[in-house]
């Protein structure tokens, strides 16, 4: 039911993933993911200095469609999925240029532009724990199956562009082009990159690799698209191109959000409670007071001033209290999910805070126990602990009616946290070690580096929970690398 995975996006940016199937026979698909990450006290990251905004604002979070699973040799047949139905989208459009045929069009290019760079990066991974014998059969895989996969949509570009279309529904196609030709390319390098230092391999495939990324670097200039690398130039507009290629491509993966505060009209109506204790202490003294010793006196002068010294504060006392209070029984933000604007199809919450280590769930706390440190270590273990919650509800209903859900297998929740933030009370990243050899001094260099451990809990509402343990090395230049503990000690 759950897949998770992690990764470093940037230098400051973890990218975490969970992957769920959204065939639940219930009519909503109920799932939470918590996130504990464990900052060293050195960092002086805490409640003081470090809120909530902070936090948000360094968040991204997208609820996404999962890419339909094909392999290169299905797409690169002609008889199947999804080069069939793209075949007999173009047919339709060119006998019927209609609204519903054309958008049936653009989804069918997009489909075929999805699968095939999912399907190619998929091989790309899968040769790093492969032999040389494998890696060679994967390799062919990806040069033979990638080629006919052009070409075949190459042949209906040349009908789009001989078609009596209009110049914006051929370009759609030219655009699924351009996205193809940078992406085998980019695959191509990475591949080329792979076998660098492995010499059988390199010599028998590294000339193949320049062929076909020269062969496209020429196509694109031939075509006038703009994703060509240019010498002695900065390119920002190639690296711009291809982001716009890859957002309108993956466009009908993303669903389309709208987000709000959580409990704000009841923060508002408990604030007004606060007001109103306030006004009726301020307003009660006056008036005893004033029943004592008259209207004009310097009792009753002496009393509105103090009413009024305390009202202030009574009513920042009570909406002190009250918020602490809604913050326990409510998520921080809300968020609602639509596939279009008038089709919602499920919400998300969120909330954020720093927890002390007895409010840990039992199992996250064995999960920590169980990280190898040596006794200096343990005895040394100061740490605050951030609690991110989701609570994800998902109308199954109404998804499985998408038409791109008949071929995606499920949801993805993609996390983004930047922790540039962590960085600002880090050392320097380079110090200076030094040793005897040779009867001399050497000098040499060690990292200075700081593990965070980030724990996630997650899995459907009401059943035994799932968990993945991270740790994160970091120094003042970002992250370092992330290792896997479920799978791995440090």
């Amino acid at each position: 039911m759950f897949i998770t995975s992690i990764k470093k996006q940037d230098s400051f940016t973890v990218e975490t993933k969970i992957f769920f199937k959204s065939v639940d026979d219930k009519r909503n698909t109920k799932y939470f993911a918590n996130t504990y990450i464990f900052i060293p006290e050195s960092l002086e990251i805490n409640k003081y200095s470090y809120l909530k905004n902070d936090f948000y604002n360094k968040l991204k979070v997208n609820i996404r469609l999962k890419t339909p699973i094909y392999s290169l040799n299905l797409i690169a047949d002609k008889l199947q999925e999804p080069y069939a139905k793209l075949a007999r989208a173009v047919d339709s459009l060119l006998s019927d240029p209609s609204k519903q045929i054309l958008q049936k069009y653009e989804f069918q290019i997009k489909i075929y532009c999805l699968v095939y760079g999912s399907a190619s990066r998929e091989l790309l991974l899968s040769v790093a724990k492969l032999s040389s014998k494998e890696t060679v059969k994967k390799i062919e895989l990806f040069i033979d199956f990638s080629t006919k996969i052009l070409a075949n949509y190459r042949e209906l570009r040349k009908i789009i562009s001989d078609s009596n279309l209009s110049e914006i529904d051929k370009q759609k196609f030219y655009w699924g082009d351009e996205f193809l030709s940078n992406t085998i390319e980019r695959h191509s390098f990475k591949f080329a990159e792979f076998i660098k230092y492995r010499k059988k391999l390199n010599s028998k495939f590294k000339h193949l690799f320049v062929e076909l990324i020269a062969k496209e670097q020429d196509y694109r200039k031939k075509q006038k698209y703009q994703s060509v690398v240019k010498e002695n130039s900065d390119n920002e507009i190639v690296l711009y191109r291809r982001n716009i290629l890859k957002k309108y491509v993956e466009s009908m993966l993303f669903l389309q959000k709208s987000v709000k505060r959580e409990g704000v009209w009841l923060e508002q109506f408990l604030f007004a409670i606060a007001a109103g204790l306030a006004m009726i202490f301020s307003t009660g003294i006056a008036f005893y007071y004033q029943s004592v010793y008259g209207s004009i006196t310097i009792p009753v002068f002496l009393a509105l001033v103090i009413g009024y010294m305390f009202k202030d504060r009574i009513k920042e006392w009570g909406r002190a209290v009250f918020s602490k209070k809604i913050s326990g029984m409510f998520y921080d933000y809300k968020t609602k999910i639509y596939s279009n604007k008038h089709h919602k199809i499920g919400t998300t919450k969120d909330s954020f805070r720093f927890i002390k280590r007895e409010n840990l769930p039992n199992k996250v706390k064995k999960i920590k126990d169980k990280i190898v440190e040596s006794p200096i270590e343990t005895s040394l273990r100061f740490e605050k602990i951030i609690e991110y919650k989701k609570y994800v509800k998902i109308n199954s209903s109404r998804i499985k009616r998408l038409n791109y859900m008949r071929l995606a297998p499920g949801l993805v929740d993609v996390t983004r946290i930047n922790m540039i933030d962590f960085t600002l009370k880090m050392a320097e990243p380079r110090k200076v070690l030094v040793s005897v050899k040779n009867n001399d001094f050497q000098k040499s260099y060690g990292d200075r580096v700081y593990f965070i451990n980030m724990i996630q809990e997650y899995g459907l509402l009401n059943e035994k929970p799932k968990y993945a343990n991270y740790l994160i090395i970091m120094n003042k230049n970002g992250i370092k690398r992330i290792e896997n503990l479920d799978k791995s000690s440090r």
